[in-house]
């Protein structure tokens, strides 16, 4: 990874390709980032690392889902900040979300620069 990489990205999705992706646009912007396939893969990381800045998670998948990790994150890890993304997305897991302290909701498909200026608004606040 490049020496002046900006921060570490916890990226949480269970479908490797779009895993994957996350990966490659977010380290061709100077981001570190570590892969977890579920929310309890996420938790491990999350207790190895104290790197971690930024989870950006998938909220359907199996094991622990993407609202588990964020309840979880919020508690006891409550410097992480938390970008949920969907393709099932729906007002009331939007409002849901929010109110458990995700820094912000993305439904798929998304533009990079989309996820990109979100990943900069959340590492700045």
């Amino acid at each position: 990874m490049n020496k002046d990489a900006k921060a570490t990205i916890l990226v949480v999705e269970d479908d490797p390709h779009m895993r994957h992706l996350l990966k490659i646009i977010l380290e061709k912007n100077l981001y570190k980032v570590i892969e977890a396939n579920d929310g309890d893969e996420a938790l491990a990381c999350l207790k190895k690392s104290s790197d971690i800045a930024l989870i950006v998670t998938d909220i359907k998948m199996p094991q622990r889902d993407g609202m588990e990790l964020l309840k979880t994150t919020v508690e006891k890890y409550p410097d992480v900040k938390v970008i949920l993304i969907t393709a099932f997305g729906e007002m009331e897991q939007y409002l849901d979300a929010m109110n458990m302290g995700a820094f912000e909701y993305l439904n798929k498909p998304f533009k990079n620069q989309q996820l990109l200026d979100m990943v900069k608004l959340a590492l700045k606040s």
